[in-house]
């Protein structure tokens, strides 16, 4: 099971409960699950596992808006490849 998620509303630290309430059909099927949050806009290790899912966050890919910038959110941008294995996770 993946998720990924701007996670502003739904925090990181949320979403394995909310993973399991809003599709527990996929959450009973499935052995290896993982979120993934881009609201931290800069990059910072913040990871952890909880309630059997690996939760990341990232840095956003997006360029910075007039908004964010003006409020003095000055951050880069990037992507990550993660390859996930069928058998192993």
């Amino acid at each position: 099971m993946l998720v990924a998620t701007h996670s502003h509303e739904t925090k990181l630290q949320d979403l394995p409960n909310f993973m399991a309430a809003g599709r527990a059909e996929d959450w009973g099927l499935t052995r290896f699950r993982y979120a993934h949050g881009f609201h931290i806009h800069h990059k910072r290790l913040l990871g952890f596992e909880a309630s059997g899912v690996v939760a990341e966050s990232h840095q956003a890919p997006v360029a910075q808006d007039a908004w964010h910038h003006g409020a003095g959110f000055l951050s880069g941008r990037s992507l990550q490849t993660i390859t996930y294995h069928r058998a192993y996770g």
